[in-house]
């Protein structure tokens, strides 16, 4: 809507800018006209991002290079062309190449208008299709928290801790009991020392 805002602006500065014989009347309708023209840039460039699929952005960013490269190239011409074979050359021939060039400058604010209305629909359409299945949910489930592939189950302990030591899922690590002094844990399960004097199992 703003880009709609600024091409509309944009053509009605240049209108008084045309009819006015001073030049010193005419230079502040074109430098707010230059500003409300190059105001449009930036919403559109926002907007042409929103409407593309994630994978698509570096093709539409292309095309759009190739096809605004070659109309800038081209408008001096186009422009000197009509104002020399058309309009006579001259002043008049200028001041009437400037009219007519406004032409497409408010098309180009009714087709903005238009596809304003036609903008969320759009949004939606290309957020279906970077992600298909829905957005990634935010939060992590019951097994920890969600990474980029799914679920990443949280650590458990391998046993709970009884009054003599930690008790790995087979019974603990020591004496033939199952009870004894254990030691510091290893890397997969607890290390168990022997008494006082002997050697560590």
């Amino acid at each position: 809507m703003v880009a709609a805002v600024a091409a509309s602006v944009t053509v009605l500065l240049f209108v008084p800018a045309l009819v006015t014989h001073s030049l010193l009347t005419a230079l502040p309708y074109v430098v707010l006209a230059a500003a409300a023209l190059s105001a449009q840039n930036p919403p559109i460039d926002a907007a042409r991002l929103d409407i593309m699929p994630p994978w698509l952005w570096g093709r539409a960013e292309g095309v759009r290079t190739f096809v605004r490269t070659g109309a800038q190239a081209l408008a001096p011409l186009l422009f000197g062309a009509v104002s020399d074979y058309v309009f006579g050359g001259g002043t008049a021939g200028l001041k009437w190449t400037f009219v007519v060039m406004l032409l497409p400058l408010a098309a180009s604010a009714v087709f903005l208008f238009s596809a304003a209305r036609r903008y969320p629909s759009d949004v939606a359409t290309a957020a279906v299709t970077a992600h298909p299945s829905g957005p990634p949910a935010p939060g992590g489930g019951p097994e920890g928290p969600v990474g980029p592939r799914g679920p990443v189950p949280q650590v458990r302990p391998r046993g709970p801790v009884g009054p003599v030591g930690p008790v790995g899922p087979a019974g603990s690590m020591g004496s033939p009991g199952g009870a004894g002094r254990v030691g510091p844990l290893g890397p997969t399960g607890p290390i168990a020392s022997s008494g006082p004097g002997g050697p560590a199992t």
